[in-house]
């Protein structure tokens, strides 16, 4: 898996791309041209990760279409040929794509183990901050928590104020602003 992130993406779906434009007015599979010019593109769109995500599953799928249709179609040798090497460069695409996706933080690349983690050594990428320090995740992987040694006195939190004593119930006076008067319509008459 080293060799892998050593190549460029952008060169191999480059590769491939022109290996598609050059099969392409010949008997071949008519999905490989236009994966590969949306993965130039993908892989030039640094905005969101989901044209990445995308081209990876494209180029996943198109693997397994390429042996189907390598079986069920019998092109000229020189294009059989062409179609071979670009199905033998998808797949180092592929894996460098899923890699660059995982280096990213992307969670469709995360799914998959990286070339550290073959050995079981996993790395902690991010530790969740806490305010006192307790129960946080540390690089090493232990728990800082009292039960390993790093008691320390949680803060309290302040008590609430007494509450003010009540008197019993009695009618305050209320002031109110005084209001003209309106006169009440005659019996019998309609207002607007």
């Amino acid at each position: 898996m080293e060799f892998v992130q050593a190549l460029d993406p952008n060169s191999l779906v480059l590769l491939q791309s022109g290996i598609a434009f050059i099969c392409s007015p010949f008997v071949s599979p008519s999905y490989n041209l236009p994966i590969s010019l949306f993965g130039i593109y993908a892989l030039n769109y640094t905005e969101t990760y989901e044209p990445l995500r995308a081209l990876s599953g494209f180029i996943g799928a198109s693997i397994l279409f390429d042996i189907i249709w390598l079986f069920n179609n019998s092109p000229a040798v020189l294009i059989k040929i062409l179609l071979i090497i670009n199905w033998f460069l998808k797949v180092p695409t592929f894996l460098s794509l899923v890699l660059s996706l995982k280096q990213r933080g992307d969670q469709f690349g995360s799914t998959l183990p990286g070339p550290r983690e073959f050995g079981g050594q996993a790395q902690t990428v991010w530790t969740m901050p806490t305010p006192s320090g307790l129960g946080a995740y540390t690089a090493a992987g232990g728990d800082g928590g009292p039960e390993n040694g790093h008691s320390k006195p949680l803060p309290t939190a302040p008590s609430p104020a007494p509450a003010a004593p009540t008197m019993p119930h009695s009618p305050t006076p209320q002031h109110h602003q005084s209001q003209p008067a309106v006169a009440a319509p005659l019996p019998g008459t309609f207002t607007i």
